[in-house]
């Protein structure tokens, strides 16, 4: 056989200069929300266990290396063909293009841009060579706001593109957005590796491929898992029972989604069994949380005796106690993640959120001996405590990524296990009271590059509940749809023309700072946007009257013989009133309504409500 060689190469060495051609029944882009966000959470996991604010660039060089897995490449031609790695080459395009967006130096940009492209006859050549990309990427590299592309002149996959470069900018810590980005640069160029196998065939490329994947395929974690907990469950009838136990479980998960079944473990574990993270310094070592979320397999033998693992009957009543119990409310949750209703609202906002912390929030309180709707109250309790806590948080502009948020949900995790329900309000409530800043913190709240899907959805919440007063089957995914015909948009109710108005707003940067605040948006479908977005408010108003609530409050005609919206005014404050024109006064007071909006909908009373009623 053909010599195969193997190198271990740098993210600098692999893309540096080099061309990557992609088979066309090889293009699909198709990793999802989940790849990326575990892909970006690896990464800056890894990096923020080492990086310090004092540090210089060059220490980058002595943090922690990171192993991406491997590529099969093959030499045929001399072409360089990706025979298998082309998901993890893309995403890895994506990182560094959203890394060199936020670069000030243009030495620091030339060397990223150099792994990204080269450039010829005036365009960009991109070492991952597939030419139905190229527009939507040099649209991202260029610094178009990726929700602002036109999205239906792409194919499917190249769509799929632009939303894993706009998951990527919504995941990524605070930190390495901001002081962090250069020394985060480095470190994926120089500390992050794959190996690169080299086929001098395609048909080499295809076997070794097949190989690997076919033949002596490594075991899971949950398969390792099982095997150790079965091991230790007595004779071969009680191991044949518990298997298909074990068997009925994972496949519930897997019917959900890939890693389901792996992430239900993690969440059971961590919620309930969790004590120890890695200290946020360098060098610290890995604790029972992070443990968990890479070794699962391991920790529980290592810790056997603290999980109450010591006799065949104790592991036998660990599977078809804790781990049937647990598995079983992870899969509910999950579900109501992904199948929208109201009752269960908060959970499927969150999870649009990306907020995959939830899922151990809501199992850490949840006892086997409590009643389904006691288990579900606890729950509902927690969802809704996470969606007012991301709420307030991105308002004020703060990160809810995993790596923010993971450190201070352990220690919530463990404050809340086990918990009552009077307890737990109670301890959320705390929590948000002491640690978690108000909306009235941020009254100019508004519209920015880094926040148009945040914005999206804080707008289609504001309309679903307002529209919910007046027609209780008000539905939230509705407005969240943002392509098609039948999708919305984020309107603008001051048209961008500056000098219309100037008389109400001398200023250029203040005429944009108040247009883009969130009492100057509705959420309007597209062909609103379209046929009058570029009108004067005078022009639109009348058609503001055909949409939603929010958009007919502008009218005067919303208040005639409307007892909903009355009831709106009076019992929960909030100061609507109709606007004949749209000026400063008019803007701020629009602003302070959204305000008091939200501080309805996200009122921390409403923990108290769900936990006492039933699910």
């Amino acid at each position: 056989m053909p010599k195969i060689d193997a190198h271990s190469r740098s993210v600098r060495q692999l893309l540096g200069g080099r061309k990557y051609n992609i088979d066309y029944f090889q293009r699909e882009y198709r990793w999802g929300e989940k790849q990326i966000g575990e892909l970006v959470t690896d990464l800056t996991s890894r990096f923020l266990s080492a990086w310090r604010p004092e540090h210089q660039r060059q220490e980058a060089a002595t943090y922690p290396a990171y192993y991406l897995g491997s590529i099969i490449v093959s030499e045929e031609g001399g072409k360089g063909s990706v025979i298998d790695g082309q998901q993890r080459l893309t995403s890895l395009s994506l990182l560094l293009i959203w890394v060199l967006r936020g670069l000030a130096d243009d030495d620091d940009r030339k060397q990223v841009a150099d792994l990204i492209f080269t450039r010829k006859y005036g365009s960009n050549d991109y070492n991952i060579n597939v030419p139905e990309r190229n527009a939507a990427m040099d649209a991202l590299y260029k610094g178009d706001d990726p929700q602002s592309v036109a999205r239906d002149t792409f194919p499917e996959s190249v769509r799929n593109i632009l939303d894993r470069f706009d998951d990527i900018d919504e995941l990524m810590p605070e930190t390495i957005v901001g002081p962090a980005r250069a020394h985060f640069a480095d470190w994926l160029m120089e500390q992050v590796f794959l190996v690169e196998i080299i086929a001098p065939s395609d048909d080499d490329g295809y076997e070794i491929f097949e190989t690997m994947n076919d033949r002596g395929l490594a075991l899971s974690p949950t398969d390792m898992l099982k095997s150790h907990l079965l091991a230790n469950c007595g004779d071969d009838e009680t191991r044949k029972r518990l298997n298909e136990v074990w068997k009925s479980r994972v496949n519930e998960l897997l019917a959900i989604g890939k890693d389901e079944e792996a992430d239900a473990i993690k969440a059971w574990l961590r919620a309930r069994h969790a004590n120890t993270i890695r200290e946020r310094q360098a060098g610290a070592l890995p604790q029972d949380f992070d443990r968990i979320g890479t070794e699962f397999h391991r920790w529980v033998r290592d810790n056997a005796d603290s999980l109450g693992l010591s006799t065949p009957q104790s592991y036998a009543k660990y599977i078809e106690g804790d781990f049937r119990f647990y598995t079983k409310w992870y899969s509910r949750f999950r579900s109501s993640a992904d199948r929208y209703s109201e009752a269960h609202e908060a959970i499927y906002c969150n999870q649009l959120a990306k907020f995959t912390l939830q899922y151990p929030l809501m199992v850490a309180p949840v006892l086997p001996n409590d009643s389904e709707d006691a288990a579900w109250r606890k729950a509902l309790t927690v969802a809704t405590f996470v969606d007012i806590l991301i709420a307030r948080r991105l308002w004020n502009g703060q990160s809810i990524g995993y790596s923010t948020m993971q450190y201070a949900m352990f220690q919530l995790m463990k404050a809340i296990r086990g918990q009552s329900s009077d307890a737990l309000v109670a301890t959320l409530s705390r929590y948000l009271e002491t640690d978690v800043r108000p909306f009235t913190d941020n009254p100019r709240f508004g519209l920015k590059e880094v926040n148009r899907k945040v914005m999206r959805r804080f707008l289609a919440r504001l309309t679903t509940w307002l529209e919910r007063q007046i027609d209780p089957a008000t539905s939230l995914p509705a407005y969240l749809v943002s392509s098609g015909d039948h999708g919305y948009d984020v309107e603008h109710i001051l048209a961008d023309d500056h000098a219309a108005v100037a008389d109400a707003y001398p200023s250029r940067d203040d005429f944009e700072d108040m247009r883009n605040r969130i009492g100057g948006l509705l959420l309007l479908p597209r062909s609103f946007n379209r046929s009058y977005g570029s009108m004067s408010y005078g022009e639109k108003l009348p058609h503001y009257w055909g949409q939603n609530w929010l958009a007919k409050t502008l009218h005067s005609q919303a208040y005639e013989n409307n007892p909903g919206l009355r009831r709106i005014i009076d019992r929960d404050r909030i100061e609507l009133t109709s606007h004949p024109s749209f000026g400063p006064e008019d803007l701020q007071a629009r602003q302070r309504i959204c305000l008091q909006l939200a501080e309805t909908i996200w009122n921390p009373d409403r923990l108290t409500k769900i936990a006492g009623a039933p699910a």
